[in-house]
């Protein structure tokens, strides 16, 4: 997991540029040179495991999610709370981008 060379800013409960795990990481995690702003609640610029197992590759670099993982994967807008991150789920990885 690498975590590195990031600005971040929060407000009032966000979460920017962060690993939120709630399910299993057996892969590898990068988050690196990302400039990001969350507002109250919302995330950006992370990695998220909401009951999936991770067995690959996801990070956000750049300001851009990507994941390198096995399974299905989709895109979607960044709208709402979660922005500019990987959400890997227990049968699909979300991009928001």
């Amino acid at each position: 997991m690498v975590i590195a060379g990031n600005d971040g800013r929060t407000v009032m409960g966000g979460t920017a540029n962060s690993v939120i795990n709630r399910g299993v990481i057996s892969g590898t995690v990068t988050i690196a040179g990302n400039r990001s702003v969350a507002g109250m609640g919302a995330t950006t610029g992370s990695v998220r495991t909401a009951g999936g197992v991770l067995a690959g590759a996801a990070g956000v670099t750049g300001n851009t999610p990507w994941a390198a993982s096995a399974g299905y994967t989709v895109t979607a807008p960044s709208v709402g709370v979660v922005n500019r991150s990987v959400t890997v789920g227990p049968a699909v990885t979300v991009l928001n981008m």
